[in-house]
């Protein structure tokens, strides 16, 4: 712009009133108006509307006139009406009214203000995983999400501002405009808008797509609609938690009424906090299940549940209670047939009503020394006692096993026992000793070292196994006071009233540590200890140098299972391969077997048929097996995740744990810890035992 000092700015003088003039210097390009001089000439009846007057006629000033300055200038020269009024600056009479620029329209998404920067969501992903309804497909897809909750503002619209034109001194337009960028955002589902600015109305996760914003609500109904589960997926901190009215809105939102409890709200806070970078599906309602009715069954008068007796103060098994437990006379009603029940039927979460199967009808055998007494109807009704004995009942037949009773030790006097009885020995069995027995071992004394023992049932030892060469192995379960060094193997549980030290043990259910009164109390210490279902000590390891390693392995019944599933497998691929090569054919398409049966001689298509039909049954048989390995492979997962290994006292640093593959090495001394299997591998939660 050209100041009025440049050559280019124009001056001129303007008569003002009969007398008076004044001269204004106009700049080149219009844009400015300088005051140069002003004088009345005599006249003071001049005032500011005279100036404005000359302004606008005389000079064409029509716009950007400094109201102001013009009166200031009209009182400076009516005071001195006669005199010359003369700036000694320039002064600025009117300039240019410059252009106001238009303004973008602009989104502002503020439930991204605390997200890291450059953090991208996937909204077309979590739009799409939220279609499928079902659980475990929404949970097909990793995703990470940002919580909301409700009544939380998510975004901000501003609305496009159209600029105004500047105009130079003479009312000219001096600028072009562009039009302003317009944006529109719409509110989606459960979005409020009010005044442009958005909000949440419900817990749930955002999702902007296609100018739509809207609210994911993280809940899905199971397919049989008897559990409400809360959709976890991995939150962009910071992470949100949902409370139970939030809850409980969510549940309405699929016409639900179930109520939601303080500590199902803490426990889902827990499991977000246990899981930041995981997703999952989490029960927050539930319906009432159908309780299937009874199946028929049989009731015993003596316990067929319970094979193992109770412990004593000082950890040693109670061999009198084991004994009246199973022990039955001679003449003695031992079992009773119960008819099938009918099912209660459950409830879903909408309230309808879920079927519940009724109790299948069973007969029961009886054993050879066993009678039955009929009903009216001609089924097995009583069972009585032939003779003195032990009742025993496998699920199918009930009968009473006689006893061998040994009154001392089984020594070299005595010899290696073999029997399908039941065996109580009063005494120890001696070291190098063997007994095996197709009923339950029940032993007063000790199993010295070398010793073996085996029963098809269970094995009570009331004072302890001790000796590295010792062998103990059950197919029920296994009880005595303590282990030392010995291996001890059961299909079933273990039950220690002591301890275990440097002992070699597997079973197939829970092993349990009880805290007898001795110098090792409650502890396992050294050696390798392993179950399946769940294993408790108070102490685990110890300070000095023993070696402990204890751990949740495989499901013995799945694992044997497993082992033949393999082998059918094995055989039938290694004899599928063998027959294709022999057949000269890849797969078992139609369209492949009608050119090969079509190419075969006539003399060799009944040998070719045949041999399809075998390739056939054997691919069909091989599927067979790979559908049961894949629910072995489920049941032992499940387990698997159900297994815990608890503490109560202490685990001592550099003992070893296991859970299946996984291994963990403690570090440092912990307090009463609950070790598990997780996602990441072994996890543990300490607790603390109330007094």
């Amino acid at each position: 712009m050209a100041d009025h000092h440049s050559p280019a700015n124009l001056a001129k003088r303007m008569p003002l009133g009969q007398k008076g003039w004044i001269n204004i210097e106009i700049s080149h390009d219009g844009r400015r108006a300088f005051l140069k001089e002003v004088s009345f000439g005599g006249d003071a009846s001049l005032g500011a509307d005279d100036i404005f007057e000359v302004l606008a006629k005389k000079y064409r000033i029509l716009a950007g006139v400094k109201d102001d300055v013009v009166n200031q200038v009209a009182k400076q020269a009516a005071r001195s009406p006669h005199e010359k009024f003369a700036t000694k600056k320039s002064v600025v009479i009117a300039e240019e009214t410059p252009p106001v620029l238009p303004q973008d329209g602009q989104i502002h998404f503020t439930f991204l203000d605390e997200v890291e920067e450059g953090i991208q969501l996937p909204y077309r992903g979590l739009g799409e995983a939220f279609q499928h309804r079902k659980p475990d497909s929404i949970l097909g897809q990793n995703l990470r999400v940002r919580a909301v909750c409700p009544d939380e503002e998510i975004a901000v619209l501003t609305g496009a501002v159209w600029g105004e034109l500047g105009r130079d001194i003479y009312g000219r337009t001096t600028s072009l405009l562009s039009n302003p960028r317009h944006v529109t955002l719409e509110a989606g589902a459960h979005v409020t808008v009010v005044e442009n600015r958005f909000t949440s109305r419900i817990f749930g996760y955002v999702r902007v797509e296609k100018g739509v914003i809207s609210v994911v609500p993280p809940i899905a109904i199971s397919e049989d609609e008897f559990e409400a589960y809360f959709i976890h997926f991995s939150q962009v901190s910071p992470a949100r938690f949902p409370k139970v009215e939030w809850l409980e809105q969510l549940l309405s939102l699929e016409q639900l009424r179930q109520k939601v409890t303080e500590e199902t709200e803490e426990a889902l806070e827990k499991y977000i906090r246990d899981h930041p970078n995981g997703k999952g599906k989490f029960a927050i309602a539930q319906g009432t299940p159908p309780t299937p009715g009874d199946d028929a069954h049989l009731e015993c008068s003596f316990d067929q549940d319970v094979h193992i007796g109770l412990t004593l103060p000082d950890g040693t098994p109670d061999l009198d209670t084991r004994r009246s437990a199973i022990g039955v006379e001679k003449g003695q009603m031992i079992a009773e047939s119960k008819p099938p029940q009918m099912g209660i039927p459950g409830i879903s979460l909408r309230g309808e009503e879920l079927p519940a199967q009724d109790g299948g009808m069973r007969t029961f055998q009886a054993g050879e020394n066993v009678t039955v007494e009929y009903d009216e109807d001609g089924h097995p009704k009583f069972y009585f006692a032939k003779i003195d004995g032990n009742g025993i009942y496998d699920g199918q037949t009930v009968d009473v096993r006689t006893v061998l009773r040994i009154g001392g030790d089984v020594d070299a006097a005595v010899g290696n026992i073999d029997t399908d009885q039941d065996v109580e020995i009063a005494g120890s069995v001696k070291a190098g000793l063997r007994v095996n027995a197709k009923g339950s071992v029940t032993i007063g004394g000790v199993v010295e070292k070398g010793a073996v023992v085996a029963s098809k049932d269970d094995v009570v030892v009331a004072q302890g196994i001790l000796g590295s060469d010792t062998k103990v192995m059950a197919l029920g379960n296994v009880q005595t006071k303590f282990v030392q060094e010995s291996a001890v193997m059961a299909r079933r549980s273990i039950y220690i009233g002591d301890h275990i030290f440097k002992g070699h043990i597997r079973c197939g259910e829970e092993l349990v540590v009880e805290s007898g009164n001795g110098p090792r109390s409650g502890s396992i210490i050294g050696g390798s200890v392993i179950a399946t279902t769940g294993l408790q000590a108070e102490v685990i390891g110890s300070p000095s140098s023993h070696q402990t390693q204890v751990g949740i392995g495989q499901d013995l019944d799945v694992e044997v299972r497993m082992k033949k599933v393999d082998g059918r497998l094995d055989f039938c691929n290694s004899n599928i391969l063998r027959m294709f090569r022999s057949l000269n054919i890849q797969n078992l398409d139609r369209s492949v077997i009608e050119v090969l049966i079509r190419r075969t001689p006539p003399g060799r298509k009944k040998s070719i048929t045949r041999l399809l039909k075998n390739l056939q049954d054997l691919v069909g048989y091989r599927d067979e097996n790979r559908k049961q390995k894949k629910i072995l492979e489920v049941q032992r997962d499940q387990i698997l995740r159900k297994a815990e290994i608890k503490v109560s006292g202490t685990i001592y640093a550099d003992t070893q744990i296991c859970i299946d593959n996984d291994a963990l090495q403690i570090a440092q001394d912990m307090g009463q810890t609950t070790f598990f299997q997780s996602a990441d591998g072994i996890s543990w939660r300490t607790w603390h035992v109330s007094t």
